[in-house]
This record gives C-alpha cells, structure tokens and sequence, in this order.
C-alpha cells in the first residue's frame, strides 16, 4: 500500500501564524507587494496562481491583504512565497529566503520534568482456608454408652462359645455321604477378547502459510512526520486530494494506489516516505516544498518542482 498525507486546502486556516513580530510582518507584506504588482503587471489573476502553485486562493487571498490571523505558520507561508513567485517566473527561491522568521519560544525541555506513573492499586486475595475433614460420629449404645468395639468383641466371643456347646453336643454320624458332584458341566469359559489397541489418528502436517505478500497493490507508500508539515495527496491522478492538512509529529500512514500516487509538502525535511519495499527516506530539505509522483514499476519516484 501507499500513503501520503495532505494538507486540506481549506484547512490552513485553522492554523494562525504566530510568533512575528510587527518588523518581520512588514517585511511580509512587502514581498507579497512585489508579487501582486508583478501579477498585475503580467495580467495574471490570482485564480490562475492558485491553479499552478495548488495554493488555495483563499491562502493567497490572505497573503496579498496582509491578513497574518489566517495564514498558516511562517514555514508555509515561506514555501507560498517561493511558488507564487516561480508562477510568475521570478526566483522563488531567492524571494522566499528573503522573508527571515525565528521562533519566539523555545520549546520547553521535556527531559527535566519527572512524571510518576503511578502504580496500580493493590488488590487483596484471600485464598479460602481448605475444609477440615469430616469428623467420624462415635458411635455409643443408646442405653449403655458403651465404646462399640467392646460390644463387638462381646458378640464375637458369644458366638465362638455358642458354636463350642454346639459342637461337643452334636452326635456324631457313623459314616459322612461323599458328596456327589453335579453332573452339569461347566461350560468353558472364554476369555473375554482383549481390547484391540485404539489408533491415533494420523495428523498430516498442514500446508504451511504462505507467507502475506508485502506490496498488496501496484503502489504502496508510508508516510511519517518527523516535524509538523503540511501535505498533500492525489490517488490515480484525482484532481480532488485525498488528504490536504497539517500534520503534527508522529503521524504515520499508508497509502495504496494502481495507477499512481503524488505527495506534495510544504516542509519536506518533516516527512519521511516509504516507497513499495524500500527504507523510508527524508522528502528533502527543512521548509523545502516538494512533490514526489510514484508509479508502478520503477525503482525510484519522480520529483516534481
């Protein structure tokens, strides 16, 4: 798959350019004066510029007015500057350094705060105690109470006394019959046949999986922002963008097409792009606008001023 990320075209509105002071807002407007006069002076409208820069007219129309509350940060405003001017056949790039920003504030040092996770609460387990055993019931003579093994020795001694009288006062028999045996036959026993030995079942090995193909479509790029950039992407030569907005650091996403995929930023030294298999690669330079085409079947995307 490919992916690329687009900045809105309406949304860099949503960004206000912040941090300039009112010298380097002047000097802004002063470029953006030499634009418009050699506009007019070619005869060019701005809709026909927002059409060759794919700068939205609404950007341009902020830029020519001088209206900084809804312009995009100096980055962006910078990359406009270089376009505009080289839709007009000047040196853009030449114009675009022209107009120098710094940041205000330093970002604040992540490093020396110290955060404590905190632990997750502890949870008390009672194990159930095991069962004791059940106690035997004694069992005693309803009348006596006696231990019932006693009475048992008792009754044993009783009967073996009993069959003693027994015994010496039986008259003897002269002579004892042969017990006869039974004229039945016992029939054969047949030995019950032996459990024949259960067979597992023979398991085959599966097929082994085949493994996912790693390009699923014809096109396929990842993109990741390192710096907060604006970008842009068309699928299939659309002219409507799939995505057009600024993106924080940290985004990620992939982007698939058949035919091709063209990525336009106005910071290409922010994103990083993945093409089909290869290691992601750096766009280009910090604040450099650039657009990169991909294709099917070929090693290296075209760069587009």
């Amino acid at each position: 798959m490919v992916g690329f990320i687009l900045l809105n075209r309406e949304g860099l509105s949503d960004v206000p350019m912040k941090g300039l002071t009112s010298a380097q807002i002047e000097q802004l407007k002063g470029i953006v004066d030499q634009l418009k006069l050699e506009r007019e002076k070619q005869g060019v409208l701005l809709e026909e510029i927002a059409l060759k820069t794919y700068v939205p007219l609404r950007q341009l129309q902020a830029l020519e007015k001088g209206d900084v509350n809804i312009l995009p940060e100096p980055v962006f405003v910078q990359g406009f500057i270089r376009r505009y001017a080289d839709a007009l056949g000047l040196d853009g790039m030449a114009l675009s350094k022209s107009f120098e920003f710094q940041p205000t504030t330093a970002p604040q040092s992540v490093s020396s705060v110290e955060v404590e996770t905190p632990l997750p609460p502890q949870r008390e387990v009672y194990l159930p105690k095991p069962a004791d055993p059940p106690r035997q019931p004694k069992v005693r003579s309803p009348q006596t109470g006696l231990n019932p093994l006693s009475l048992i020795a008792a009754g044993a001694a009783a009967l073996l006394i009993g069959f003693g009288i027994f015994e010496l006062t039986r008259p003897k028999q002269a002579t004892r019959p042969q017990a006869t045996t039974p004229d039945t036959e016992v029939g054969t026993i047949q030995s019950a046949p032996s459990p024949s030995p259960t067979t597992s079942p023979t398991i085959s090995p599966s097929p082994a999986q085949k493994p996912a193909t790693e390009v699923t479509a014809p096109v396929q790029v990842s993109i990741n922002a390192t710096e907060r950039s604006w970008l842009e992407v068309y699928v299939d030569g659309k002219a409507q963008p799939e995505i057009s907005e600024v993106v924080d650091e940290g985004y990620q996403k992939i982007w698939t097409a058949k035919k091709s995929l063209r990525v336009k930023t106005g910071n290409a030294g922010g994103i990083e792009v993945g093409y089909n298999t290869a290691a992601p690669k750096v766009m280009g330079a910090a604040g450099e606008v650039k657009e990169m085409t991909y294709v099917p079947n070929l090693p290296e995307p075209s760069s587009l001023p």
